[in-house]
């Protein structure tokens, strides 16, 4: 399976990307391509996600040092950038965010948390056999001091709209993953509570002006046995249906059994785009593309998968 610095190899972005464009997913998950450059929106969150984290692991809690680390991971990731003036917005930003986050967070968690666990993966066994796994990776687990309570915490990142960021965090079951995976893990903590951590703010228009920054904790998502127990098992018949159409391509082509749905792209865009209409090679991987490296091992696979002809045979 598929893994990076920040996304679960198994998880809910990648079970998600199938529900939302086969498509994308065949040409993302299957054929491995891997853009050589990325939108900033995705360095950025996956950044500030790593900076918030090394906040949290250090025993100090100093924002400086949380800041000098953003700038150089954000650093190590320069060539990544689709335009230069993304890396240079995200230099701004990202130091604005942090000062921001910490003024209105910083305090007010030592006081009211206990931390128990910071971007901790789990691996969760599925089937009747155990043979199919989902992963997740947590921002953090936090206690209250007070109450006991345990709750997650995941930090995130836009330019969008806090009210509208919290409608879909809610809508989507990402958070739903998480209560789930870990009260398979740690059932005694008996998780039921959520918390987006989102930072919201914009570059000035005007030269020389700071960007305009705000954090909230806008509600509590929550998610009872029953929402858990119907996660885990719509979860379960897409990883099947999934793995068995997999199985199948050297029988059926990729564009049958993981056709695109372009209301996706049409909402939020997609780095796949330009190879979407476009017949691609298993064996070749198509200009300003990467092949993922965990695909290597799968070459063989790849070969055996079925091209389509250029007439449809219907």
């Amino acid at each position: 399976m598929p893994a990076s610095s920040r996304e679960s190899s198994a998880g809910s972005h990648f079970y998600g990307t199938y529900r939302d464009c086969g498509r994308k997913f065949f040409l993302k998950y299957v054929l491995g391509y891997r853009p050589t450059r990325t939108a900033k929106a995705l360095i950025f969150g996956g950044v500030m996600h790593e900076a918030i984290a090394a906040y949290y692991l250090s025993m100090q809690r100093d924002i400086e040092a949380t800041i000098e680390f953003f700038l150089r991971e954000l650093a190590g990731r320069e060539e990544e950038f689709l335009k230069e003036e993304d890396l240079i917005t995200s230099r701004t930003l990202g130091p604005a965010y942090l000062k921001s986050w910490h003024t209105t967070w910083g305090e007010y968690d030592e006081r009211i948390y206990d931390v128990v666990e910071v971007e901790e993966p789990y691996e969760i066994k599925l089937g009747p056999n155990e043979d199919y796994i989902f992963t997740v990776r947590l921002d953090r687990v936090m206690r209250e001091k007070a109450t006991k309570r345990y709750v997650v915490f995941d930090t995130k990142t836009t330019g969008w709209s806090l009210d509208g960021t919290f409608k879909s965090v809610n809508a989507m079951d990402q958070m739903t993953s998480y209560i789930w995976a870990i009260n398979k893990v740690h059932p005694e903590w008996n998780v039921t509570d959520a918390i987006p951590d989102i930072i919201y703010g914009r570059a000035s228009k005007v030269e020389g002006r700071a960007p305009s920054v705000k954090c909230e904790r806008p509600g509590e998502i929550y998610r009872d046995s029953y929402s858990q127990a119907q996660f885990e098992i719509g979860i379960f018949g897409t990883i099947l249906e999934v793995s068995q159409k997999v199985d199948n391509l050297d029988e059926y082509p990729g564009e049958m059994l993981f056709p695109r749905n372009g209301s996706t792209c049409a909402k939020f865009g997609c780095e796949y785009l330009d190879i979407c209409r476009t017949k691609v090679d298993p064996n070749r991987v198509p200009v300003t593309f990467d092949r993922d490296p965990w695909v290597e091992d799968d070459l063989e696979d790849l070969r055996k998968i079925r091209p389509l002809e250029d007439q449809a045979p219907f």
